[in-house]
């Protein structure tokens, strides 16, 4: 089956059509993750998918992987991919990363709410709330609270 980019990428975009022809690597390679990164920071985020989606991310030891979840996560919402966003953050709190717990949370929220599935957003949002009192996101997770 051909996937074929969102309408709202130029159709002469290559990067689009490159996110699933790559392999995955073996081995964690810091320079692609730099490209990545820099992609990422440049708001060109089918370049950042292209780069970072060949890296292994199974290592719970590796700290890049980690951040390579997290910045796949991120490119895949901000092109409206909410499947693969929420996918990535699901893999990315499997890993047992407490460094992005709370963040995990209200990312899965932001999403669920932007998808129309509030009882799941509510659910993101309170979990944050409850868990992670000492969170710099617990005060826009009670908004949202307030909001739905």
């Amino acid at each position: 089956m051909i996937r074929r980019p969102p309408r709202s990428t130029p159709l002469y975009s290559s990067a689009a059509s490159d996110v699933y022809k790559r392999q995955v690597l073996q081995s964690f390679d810091f320079d692609i993750f730099t490209e990545g990164v820099i992609h990422y920071n440049n708001e060109k985020y089918y370049d950042c998918i292209n780069s970072l989606s060949v890296l292994p991310v199974n290592d719970d030891s590796n700290k890049n992987a980690s951040k390579t979840l997290f910045l796949l996560a991120d490119s895949y919402e901000s092109i409206g991919r909410y499947k693969q966003a929420l996918n990535h953050l699901d893999r990315l709190s499997l890993a047992n990363n407490n460094e992005y717990s709370d963040l995990i949370l209200f990312k899965k929220g932001i999403i669920f709410r932007n998808i129309g599935m509030v009882m799941q957003a509510q659910k993101a949002f309170q979990e944050l709330v409850e868990l992670f009192p000492d969170s710099e996101f617990k005060i826009f997770a009670e908004e949202e609270i307030q909001n739905i």
